[in-house]
């Protein structure tokens, strides 16, 4: 008889209840707290609550990860950190962990976390990735990375554009403690579909979600109430 050939199990991005649970209590109590320490809100509308999204936003500081976070009460998000952020200190490795970060290689063409990015897209997650590559060392917004059009192509995400404003002047790369009673507004951009980006030319698509981000930077616009995106 002949052996019949399987495909391997694709590893599963489902998140845990428990850390589900951490995530809604921590979006509770961060929330109101960075509102009254920042003055944060978040603008225009939340994060979608369904769907593979790919969110793109511009990096200013420390304090990112934290604030894209609070535009996603609708569900917990995934998103990609550099390597050397694992490995220094156990709190700081299960922190990462239970948020849902995974390390990525950003000194080389890192395949297996490229591969995973798709995957947890293609799980109808929301994954948050910071295109510029680090973050800002005077608060412009710098050129977008091309490659990310190979995961758009790949897991057919909706777009969106996220766009920090203020977190530089809180806590950037240059500071070693958080200035507190800074300014700090996250805007969240309208979706755009995949289709729409992969019928560009892949430097036109890249730079029109950058291009969204700028402009979105520094608008006075009223923030958002707290429903959830569908």
């Amino acid at each position: 008889m002949a052996r019949q050939e399987t495909e391997a199990p694709q590893a599963s991005h489902d998140i845990p209840l428990w850390r589900c649970c951490v995530w809604y209590v921590t979006w509770a109590i961060f929330k109101p707290l960075l509102g009254v320490i920042y003055r944060f809100h978040v603008r225009r509308r939340y994060l979608p609550a369904r769907g593979p999204v790919l969110v793109l936003a511009n990096h200013q500081s420390f304090l990112d990860p934290i604030l894209i976070g609070l535009a996603s009460p609708g569900r917990p998000i995934w998103s990609v950190a550099r390597k050397s952020l694992w490995g220094n200190k156990r709190w700081v490795d299960f922190a990462l962990d239970t948020y849902n970060a995974f390390p990525i290689n950003i000194e080389e063409m890192d395949m297996p976390a490229i591969r995973r990015c798709i995957d947890i897209m293609k799980d109808g997650h929301t994954l948050v990735m910071f295109p510029e590559g680090t973050r800002t060392a005077d608060g412009s917004v710098a050129p977008f990375a091309p490659g990310l059009m190979l995961l758009i192509k790949r897991a057919k995400p909706t777009v969106v554009p996220v766009a920090i404003d203020g977190a530089f002047g809180a806590w950037s790369r240059h500071m070693k403690k958080p200035r507190l009673f800074a300014n700090v507004k996250l805007s969240v951009g309208d979706p755009i579909p995949a289709e729409e980006l992969l019928a560009m030319p892949a430097d036109a698509a890249i730079e029109r979600v950058r291009a969204c981000v700028v402009d979105m930077m520094g608008q006075g616009q009223r923030p958002v109430n707290d429903e959830p995106s569908e």
